[in-house]
């Protein structure tokens, strides 16, 4: 049987491997022979899969890089887009010679080559089919650092050498790491800011710049947009002290400048910045600061280590300033007005503000103008401005008022004074200005609102000139004022001459104010019963105002209410007879608008417009209604807008409902008058006929197909992509300026070349995704404004410009054409065009001159291209011109050349700024540019070229072996940047082993990057040429697997000169990485190079490398700050201690080495590394800040035993005054830092890590920071560091069950912080012994946290008999912090007597995750009164907080200080506070008790609580609490959140009410337990208001409160509630006597009410009273016998109030029995009319 089953088994295996070793491999060749078609067929259809896999990744790819402009792409997302390209390369390739196969095969059968061609097919399909299955990414790109922005344009600045001193020593102290802060402080005006921003705009090494600005009243919240702006931070917080921490996050790890503009007021670095979130840089990351301020002061109390004036401009620079703004020619004016004019330049004092506003106003003035300017200069005070605290400040302001006085147009300087209305630095947008211009009837010959926008635009453009005003974003969109200027604006207007008085502060008189803006961010609210007889205009912004405000504002033309959700009621605005323009947020009641019969502007943000139709119709004289970005759930109601006769604007795009205004197109083409239009639309109802009204502005989007817009028209711009209506043609702008037709919009191009359109002023046409197009319609462009022309993906394509044409782009500056493959040639000769001339010396170049502006060519996947422009042109180029070339496989020429004199003769060619080219294998070129890119073709094609080139990258060059002699012969001298990047057969960069290289290379390249460069073995081959690399500052080189040596020193050329750089000498950055064979990084004598510049060593993966550096190199390193080194296996030492190689003595060789500046050393998996340097060489490291040493198996110490120079070893002391953190891990065959007989001091030390270093016996630091974090497995080595040490960390402790003493660590005396986590196996912290008798420990410990310690039992473990009372004082009397967390099986936390322990300075007791924690065995009286902070957190076994000792006196009062106590998840918690204490805790804030099963009350045998300042109570899951009552005495703090819930099931439900204890007449009290009412309140007080409440299943409830109080109430499920205010025995005392008199309650922060499921509730209040709520916001109830009625006044929006007894009605026609109102829409409530009611004098 088994021998069978053997048999068995042996023959299916044999069988097996005969058909996977035999019958297989025959079956594959004979399909290589006789299935060739269906292999071929099966590459094309893999190829097929892959075009269509490149092609969506590729459109993933520019989505994500359109989506966000900080994208990234993946590396193994680029790595595969260049695999597909370079496999569907291969596949063509292998196309071709199928065809040839086949060919051939008919004649002349081949097997063995069509066997070969089979084998390449089908391992390229498998292959094909790979990257196939592959192309699925999980992430295509992700955020990276934005660039630098340009801070400050370079045109009409003008530098001076003041500003330039200036300029210099600010770019001077950012190179400083020492320097943190920088100062700029001036007078206002004098350029302070235009300087900042120009360093902002030039200085380098930062990640980023920010500027922001400050201003004299700071908005943190606004700064904190800006920087998270800047910084592409999307904030997770909406509060202040939120976004600072995550700020701070994100800036700490960085490296920034931020410059903060415009400081006023004086600053503190630790408080300020702090609540903004800017971090000071620290070891070279967080910010770096530049800050601006009129006052040195400023500088000074925010500690700037450099403060730098900037002055006014002397006489000289001044002048020259004030010629250029006033446009003055000394050689053609007459002597007489240059010297006025100097007179009045004098008058600026030197100040750039007054120079340029005064010159540009007197710009083109006569004699007479200056004699008039310069008088008026002289004579004119100022003496009411404020803030004028300089002379030249002074001469500032009247040089700005002479120029206001200046402007010709009254108009004009309304527009002036209207900016003024606008807070500090506010970017004020103009559409805004001419908004409030109609309004105000400012220009009042107008006939319409264009009009008016055309004469203020025009005013605007001169303030601009006149530099009244500044331009400020989008040109002709925002602009704003200089603080200066904005100064002197509001002076002006507060005077009543202007014409024009304005207040921009809630102080002094209203009465003669003409205009009133309140418009920054604070929250603030208007006054009332204020005279405004005269007010015009008011702008308001975060403001509270009442509609009583209104009534006295009966000349108001202007209204603009934003910011604030504080409504308004429209009923309070139908006294404003003459308002014309209205501006409203957050409006959902749109009742009473339909009263304003003046209003023609109305413009409304984030509100709903539901009932706002039934409104406008009313609304005769509207002109404008904007409604952009409004909410609108339906759609818009028909026969609206039709109604609407006189509207010329409307702005409807934005709304939340893309479909709301698809009815309304006929009734938008009816409006007789309208120019200006937005909207959204679906093309379906575009369809029906419609035909636009003639427009002068508008931005409409079309919806096609049920998709999003995909038509986009405003009056300058078309974009248009997929099929859309045809009639859309018939109303093409001859206007229009850009024209984009995408995606399967052919009809409309075919449709436009047959219309009789003429597109005069066309600068962009964009062509994209058309398979039908042919031709572009050249005859009805006006191709001489043409700027910008694309062509993507039109196959057809035959012609893109006849060369007749071609003379007349003389304004094109973009060329793109993209996946045209049917072009030949882009600019083709046709019938009639002439002949074509051939280029020779003789010419005329200027008649051959074409495309003078051309700035970027751009060619991509055109496959039939052969040429780009014909040889008849001569193109002119620029320096910034870029020309790129990718994917065409035919392209044989840029430009077509026959000969060597028509190559001379091209110049385009010769002055290029960058070039680009790519898989282009036939083109051949001599290309000149700055920076050049090539890819995938021969570097001998582009022989000649790159002489003037900066920047190269090379990538995949192929069949070429060098760069030099083979593409250039001259050297490449003027080359920067050398990239060279999977260049796998290049050998070398160079090769002089010819004989016919050129004498120098390289001499001024700085950046060399070599990477994935397989076959290269040198730099250079043979002799460098004389002056190779002697600039080279940043060395790279990468995977590179055989390179051996990176230099050869003995091959260089040095002299020895006095005056010759040694080569080498500016190197600053070599980073080495993944070259398996190198051996040698230099070799040779080294005495001819030096390193003296060189910064950052990084050196991984070099597996065989034996050394770094010799001594004598090594001593050369006095820059070096970085080293770090991993991945050497073969390295035995980093610092060597003598010379090696033959190395030739010196005189210095004997000296110790040193690294003067070396901050940071890492050394990694080195396996043979036996010693970082001898131990001399350690006195040579001062400024090592970080060390770390990981996984090098073979090191015994970090720094070894020099040589014996005496045969004696000298003991010694090793100094490391910067050495802040160590890490060493990993090392099993240390042994100690240093040697034996030696130490180390190490002051600033803060962190130590060492870990499985199990050989280590003393780690020989004797000295450390005071405040040290230590984490290792061995305690005993660091017990020296311990005594001196004032915080100590210890994250990861094991190998003993006690730390003291059994961890030798000795008595901690000087400790201040302990912090212990992970003690595995620890039992216990502190255990007294004989050893430790009558000795203090731990007498300084302030605080103490320890966590995760699952083992520990106790804390202190402390035995009577071996302490001695008399001599120390009780141990821990001046810890403020404990916090234990975690400790699973902890019993006790002191295990002693009671009078060994005093904690009478604690301040926070945080106890969490102790299980098994019974008793905190802690007396209150004598040890906690100064505690502030109580937190017990899953103790499950823990019955009380504090023990009661004998003895105490009763009513002791206890926990004086506390003030939050939270005791959450205690299940066997029982009581806080023992019986015999005083239950009052006077400065209690927040009490939390939550899921306490057996808690029964807060102190033992008490109920009843004094907690005066109580603000948050909190009580869930006490089903055991029996009614306690929280007392609050006196006057009380108000309560802010109270939240109750009795979820314990049955048995609470059982238990009867606690008798209450006797109260103070003059209290408050909150029951908390099983009751029928939650507040009392005896004496007449108000309860004061919380901010949350939340009741839950409290059955036995049925008043919430009885007496005068006012409480937010949000009521559910309370079923046997019958009343909410309740009669108490006064009330109803004093109802029984005399006449039924009202009595009025107000609740005057009262927000929300809402009752709902309460079938038994009657009324809220009783009968004769009258409840008023000034700030309800927010009222529902669901109650069927509700007999309160609720009124709203519409005017102020008070709610009111009132039960009537005759309203009573039977449970079957119930009233008002279901109610939701919210103030936004407040006439969903009745009207409230006021009655001639008598009051109770009661409150």
């Amino acid at each position: 049987m088994a021998e069978a089953f053997f048999l068995g088994a042996a023959s299916n295996a044999i069988g097996t491997l005969m058909v996977d070793y035999v019958v297989k491999p025959i079956d594959r060749r004979i399909r290589y022979l006789f299935r060739f078609t269906k292999l071929v067929e099966d590459l094309r259809q893999q190829q097929n899969n892959l075009n269509r896999e490149q092609s969506r990744v590729n459109e993933a790819v520019k989505k994500a890089k359109l989506q966000i402009q900080t994208q990234e792409i993946e590396e193994d997302v680029k790595k595969w887009l260049t695999n597909a390209e370079n496999a569907l390369e291969d596949a063509q390739s292998l196309e071709s010679r199928i065809e040839e196969n086949k060919r051939c095969f008919r004649w002349c059968p081949d097997w063995s080559w069509q066997y070969r061609l089979s084998k390449e097919i089908e391992k390229k399909t498998e292959d094909i089919s790979k990257l196939v299955k592959d192309s699925h990414f999980e992430q295509i790109g992700h955020r990276v650092e934005l660039p630098v922005l340009e801070l400050l344009p370079s045109e009409g600045i003008v530098i001076f050498k003041s500003s330039t001193a200036a300029f210099n020593k600010i770019m001077e102290a950012l190179e400083d790491d020492k320097i943190k802060m920088i100062g700029v402080w001036g007078m206002g005006g004098v350029g302070k800011t235009t300087l900042v921003k120009k360093v902002g705009g030039e200085v380098k090494g930062f990640d980023r710049v920010i500027f922001v600005t400050v201003s004299a009243t700071p908005d943190n919240g606004k700064i904190q947009d800006k920087i998270a702006d800047v910084i592409d931070l999307k904030f997770e917080k909406k509060s202040e002290e939120g976004k600072a921490t995550e700020l701070w996050s994100r800036l700490k790890d960085g490296k920034f400048l931020m410059i903060l503009d415009d400081l006023w007021n004086e600053w503190k670095e630790d408080d300020d910045l702090r609540k903004i979130g800017i971090p000071i840089v620290e070891n070279g990351k967080g910010c770096t600061i530049i800050l601006t301020t009129r006052r040195r002061t400023v500088c000074e109390s925010i500690k700037c280590q450099v403060n730098i004036p900037i002055d006014v401009l002397d006489e000289n620079e001044a002048w020259d300033l004030f010629k250029m703004k006033a446009e003055l020619d000394e050689r053609v004016l007459s002597m007489d007005i240059v010297e006025e004019a100097k007179k009045v330049a004098q008058e600026c004092k030197g100040l750039p503000v007054a120079i340029v506003t005064v010159a540009s106003a007197l710009k083109g003035t006569q004699i007479k103008g200056w004699e008039v300017a310069r008088k008026m200069l002289e004579n004119s005070i100022l003496p009411e401005i404020g803030n004028i605290k300089e002379k030249e400040e002074e001469n500032a302001y009247r040089c700005i008022k002479m120029s206001f006085d200046y402007l010709k147009k009254e108009t004009t300087k309304r527009c002036f004074l209207l900016c003024a209305l606008y807070p500090e630095d506010h970017s004020i947008d103009v559409e805004d200005l001419v908004r409030h211009a109609w309004g105000l009837e400012l220009y009042v010959l107008a006939e319409s609102v264009e009009y008016v926008r055309i004469q203020v635009l025009e005013a605007i453009k001169y303030l601009i000139k006149s530099c009244l005003l500044l331009e400020d974003g989008d040109v002709g969109r925002q602009v704003k004022l200089h603080d200066i200027v904005r100064d002197v604006a509001l002076w002006i207007a507060s005077k009543e001459e202007s014409g024009f008085t304005i207040q921009s502060r809630l102080n002094g008189s209203f009465e003669h104010i003409m205009a009133i803006s309140l418009l920054n961010n604070e929250e603030k609210t208007f006054p009332e019963k204020l005279k405004h007889s005269k007010l015009e205009m008011l702008l308001l912004n975060n403001c509270d105002v009442q509609g009583s405000c209104f009534q006295g504002m009966r000349e108001l033309k202007v209204l603009s209410f934003t910011g604030s959700r504080k409504i308004i009621s429209l009923y309070a605005l139908t006294s404003l007879g003459k308002l014309r323009t209205l501006h409203l947020e957050h409006l959902e009641d749109f009742s009473f608008l339909g009263n304003l019969g003046a209003l023609e502007i109305l413009t409304l943000r984030k509100s709903s417009l539901r009932g706002l139709a039934d409104e406008l119709v009313k609304l005769e004289n509207l002109k404008i209604l904007d409604v952009t970005g409004c909410y609108f759930s339906s759609i818009w109601p028909r026969n609206i807008i039709g109604r609407m006769f006189k509207l010329e604007e409307l702005y409807l795009k934005g709304t939340h409902n893309e479909r709301a205004f698809d009815d309304t197109l006929h009734e938008i083409n009816s409006l007789p008058r309208l120019t200006a239009l937005s909207l959204q639309v679906s093309s379906f109802h575009f369809m029906e006929g419609f035909e636009f009204p003639r427009l002068e502005r508008y931005d409409i989007s079309i919806r096609t197909e049920g998709r999003s817009c995909s038509i986009y028209l405003t009056e300058k711009s078309w974009e248009i992509q997929k099929a859309i209506p045809l009639n859309v043609i018939s109303l093409l702008p001859e206007s229009l300026e850009s024209l984009q037709v995408l995606e399967n919009a052919d009809e409309f191009m075919e449709c436009l070349t047959d219309k009789n359109l003429k597109l005069s002023n066309l600068k962009l046409l964009h062509v994209g995704n058309l398979s039908r197009i042919s031709e572009l319609p050249t005859q009805h462009v006006r191709v001489e404004g043409l700027v910008d022309l694309r062509m993507h993906n039109c196959p057809s394509l035959k012609l893109l410009f006849p060369i007749s044409l071609v003379p007349s782009l003389v304004s094109l500056e973009t060329l793109e054409i993209a996946g045209c493959h049917g072009l030949k040639q882009l600019f083709t000769k046709l019938e009639g065009d002439g002949k074509e001339e051939e280029m020779s010396p003789t010419n005329n170049s200027h008649n051959l001159l074409c495309f003078p502006k051309l700035r970027k060519v751009d060619i991509e996947k055109c496959d039939g291209l052969e040429y780009i422009f014909p040889a008849l042109m001569a193109l002119q180029g620029h320096q910034e011109s870029s020309l790129s070339i990718s994917d065409c496989p035919q392209l044989k020429q840029v430009i077509k050349v026959e000969n060597d004199v028509m190559l001379q003769q091209l110049q385009f060619l010769g002055s290029l700024s960058s070039f680009s080219v790519r898989h282009c294998p036939l083109l051949i070129a001599r290309l000149e540019a700055m920076e050049a890119h090539l890819r995938y073709v021969r570097l001998s094609a582009f022989k000649g070229s790159f002489n003037r080139s900066k920047h190269l990258e090379l990538r995949e060059i192929i069949e070429d072996h060098n760069m030099i002699p083979e593409t250039n012969e001259d050297g490449l001298n003027g080359l920067t940047s050398l990239e060279v990047e999977w260049c796998r057969d290049f050998e070398c960069l160079i090769d002089t082993t010819m004989g016919t290289g050129p004498t120098s290379v390289f001499t001024h390249l700085e950046t060399l990057r070599i990477t994935e460069s397989n076959g290269l073995e040198t730099l250079c081959k043979g002799q460098p040429p004389h002056g190779f690399l002697k600039n080279l500052k940043k060395l790279d080189v990468k995977n590179c697997r055989k390179l051996q040596l990176i230099f050869q020193m003995d091959d260089f050329r040095y002299d020895g000169e006095q005056n010759q750089e040694k080569p080498l000498s500016n190197l600053q950055s070599l980073e080495l990485f993944n070259l398996r064979d190198l051996r040698w990084i230099l070799k040779g004598s080294p005495h001819c190079f030096s390193l003296q510049s060189l910064k950052v060593v990084n050196i991984e993966g070099c597996e065989k490398l034996e050394s770094l550096f010799s001594p004598s190199l090594i001593r050369s390193l006095v820059m070096l700050e970085e080293l770090k080194i991993r991945g050497c296996h073969e390295l035995k030492a980093i610092l060597p201690e003598s010379e090696n190689d033959g190395e030739i003595e010196s005189n210095t060789s004997s000296l110790p080495l040193c690294l003067p500046k070396l901050k940071i050393l890492d050394i990694h998996w080195c396996r043979k590394l036996e010693y970082v340097g001898p131990v001399t060489s350690a006195q040579g490291l001062p400024a090592l800040a970080s060390f770390s040493v990981y996984g090098c198996g073979e090191l015994k110490h970090v720094f070894g035993m020099a040589k014996k120079q005496d045969g004696v070893e000298h003991p010694g002391v090793v100094r490391l005054a910067s050495l802040q953190d160590v890490r060493l891990e990993g090392l099993k065959m240390l042994t100690g830092f240093v040697p034996e007989n030696y130490v180390v001091k190490a002051p600033a030390l803060k962190s130590i890590r060492a870990c499985q270093c199990p050989k280590v016996i003393n780690f020989a630091i004797q000295q450390a920071s005071k405040q040290l974090s230590l984490q290792t497995d061995g305690l005993s080595t660091f017990k020296k560091l311990s005594y001196n040490t004032y915080s100590l960390h210890l994250p990861e402790v094991r190998d003993h069950k006690i730390l003291v003493p059994g961890a030798d660590l000795g008595h901690l005396d000087r400790l201040t912080s302990l912090h212990i986590a992970n003690f595995k196996g620890g039992e216990c912290l502190v255990d007294t012994s004989e050893a430790m008798k009558g000795q203090p420990f731990l007498q300084n410990l302030k605080t103490l946290r320890i966590e995760y310690c699952y083992d520990m039992l106790e804390v202190f473990r402390i035995d009577e008999g071996l302490y001695n009372r008399e001599a120390p004082p009780p141990l821990l009397s001046n810890l403020e912090h404990l916090q234990l967390e975690y400790l699973h099986e902890l019993r006790e936390i002191v295990k002693c007597p009671t009078h060994c322990v005093n904690l009478e300075s604690l301040k926070v007791l945080d106890i969490r995750g102790c299980w098994e924690l019974r008793s905190l065995s802690i007396s209150v009286v004598q040890t906690l009164g100064y505690l502030e902070q109580l937190r017990l957190d899953r103790c499950y076994k823990l019955k009380s907080v504090f023990m009661e000792l004998d003895g105490t006196e009763p009513d002791t009062l206890c926990l004086p200080n506390l003030k939050t106590m939270d005791i959450v998840d205690c299940p066997s918690f029982e009581y806080v506070i023992p019986h015999a204490f005083t239950p009052a805790f006077p400065r209690l804030q927040k009490l939390k008790l939550f899921n306490l099963r057996s808690l029964r009350s807060v102190v033992a045998g008490h109920n009843c609580l004094e907690a005066p300042a109580l603000e948050i109570l909190f009580v869930r899951g006490c089903p055991l609490l029996t009614n306690t009552t929280l007392l609050k005495v006196g006057k009380c703090v108000p309560l802010k959140e109270l939240t109750y819930s009795d979820d314990g099931g049955a048995e609470s439900k059982n238990m009867k009410n606690s008798t209450l204890c006797q109260r103070s007449s003059n209290s408050e009290s909150i029951t908390i337990g099983n009751f029928e009412q939650l507040f009392q309140l005896q004496g007449g007080y108000f309860v004061p208001s919380p901010e949350k409440m939340e009741l839950k299943d409290l059955i036995w409830l049925r008043n919430i409160w009885k007496g005068h109080i006012h409480v937010p109430t949000h009521l559910k499920e309370l079923r046997k509630l019958k009343q909410i205010l309740a009669n108490d025995d006064i009330l109803a005392s004093s109802l029984s006597q005399g006449p039924q008199l009202k009595k009025k309650m107000i609740f005057p922060q009262l927000k929300e009410i809402v009752l709902e499921d309460l079938p038994l509730l009657e009324s809220f209040i009783p009968e004769g009273y009258h409840l008023e709520f000034p700030r309800l916001e927010r009222l529902v109830f669901r109650c069927y016998k509700m007999i309160t009625n609720f009124t709203v006044d519409y005017l102020t929006l008070i709610v009111h109030a009132k039960t009537n007894q005759a309203s009573r009605v039977d449970d079957a026609s119930p009233s008002q029995k279901n109610l939701f109102w919210v103030r936004l829409r407040f006439t969903s409530l009745p009207r409230y009319i006021e009655e001639a009611e008598e009051f109770s004098p009661l409150k």
